[in-house]
């Protein structure tokens, strides 16, 4: 049966072959559906426009969902443990990160070069933290994502610029406006987790561009309302002054510790240590080897800073920073 096909159906195809986008050809091919004759003759081409339908309709949706989720702001930890900084416009976070890490970071001298999180791992004598810049905030501009990106990092550095007189007002509204979130911006964990919701995330000052005229007044300033409360350090990424200093208070900060492991009758592995919090144990340690090793550990020999040297010690024995373990099971 001949199919028989009007003007405004030939009208809404050539419409079709013209479309650009997903959400054309969608309006076109429900225009060709509206119109097409209905009889047996035109089963055929129904049945093929509604798979068309289908089709475009799901491309649409997932292109759609990509356009109001915007870009990730979820950035996986990688290395001994995640510091996340936090600012407003031009306090140098960029430069910073671009000074000590890999990262290839865009560096301007205007706000809001930094658009999305940029990670790039530092490197601490034979260990590598992450760092990570941010979208500057401000006021009336952050990211939603900051929120959970901050939220779920080992550590938060809020960094400001030491020739701004705004400085103290930016750490403070930055404090508050992470409370309001329910991050609390603390630079120390709580003995207990509050139950409201509130996450605490451990967090330090860097006063940056110390170099600055006037920057010796305002840190006093900034020292006098929080020095006694959060660890605060000062440098200039442009000059270089003071990133070594940083790079070894951030992974004192972190509170962690390298352990190396040997086998009976070799020399330790001194190029990858197995990075623990502070106060892990043996057993910890055991876990972190292997999941059986728990289970199956009887002992250990340890080298280490506190007069140890091949001892045995058992398996809730705390350990220490640089360790050298042999493990028994």
């Amino acid at each position: 049966m001949p199919a028989n096909l009007t003007p405004q159906y030939l009208k809404a195809e050539r419409k079709f072959r013209a479309a650009q986008t997903t959400d054309e050809k969608v309006e076109a091919v429900k225009e060709m559906l509206s119109t097409l004759p209905k009889h047996k003759g035109t089963e055929k081409i129904y049945a093929e426009l509604k798979h068309k339908l289908a089709e475009f309709k799901k491309e649409q949706e997932t292109a759609h969902k990509k356009g109001k989720q915007g870009p990730s702001f979820k950035v996986p930890c990688e290395g001994a443990g995640q510091v996340v900084l936090i600012g407003y416009p031009n306090t140098g976070k960029s430069m910073l990160i671009s000074k000590l890490t890999d990262a290839n970071v865009q560096v301007a001298d205007y706000p809001f070069t930094t658009r999305f999180p940029a990670p790039g791992m530092m490197k601490y004598e034979d260990i590598q933290i992450q760092l990570v810049d941010t979208p500057p905030v401000t006021p009336t501009t952050i990211e939603p994502g900051m929120f959970d990106l901050v939220r779920a990092a080992d550590a938060a550095m809020i960094v400001v610029d030491l020739g701004d007189d705004a400085s103290l007002e930016q750490i403070e509204w930055i404090i508050g406006r992470f409370a309001e979130a329910k991050i609390a911006l603390q630079p120390k964990r709580p003995t207990e987790e509050p139950t409201d919701g509130v996450v605490t995330v451990r967090t330090f000052i860097l006063g940056n561009k110390d170099d600055a005229e006037g920057a010796a007044d305002r840190l006093e300033v900034i020292k006098s309302l929080y020095g006694d409360k959060y660890m605060i350090l000062t440098s200039s990424a442009e000059t270089g002054d003071g990133l070594g200093d940083l790079i070894k208070k951030v992974y004192q900060f972190l509170d962690i510790i390298r352990v190396y492991t040997k086998e009976p009758g070799q020399k330790p592995d001194l190029t990858a240590p197995f990075v623990l919090p502070r106060g892990s144990t043996l057993l910890d340690l055991a876990g972190r080897v292997h999941n059986d090793f728990r289970q199956t550990l009887k002992f250990a020999r340890l080298w280490g800073a506190n007069a140890y040297s091949g001892q045995s010690v058992g398996r809730e024995h705390v350990l220490n920073d640089k360790d050298v373990v042999e493990l028994h099971t």
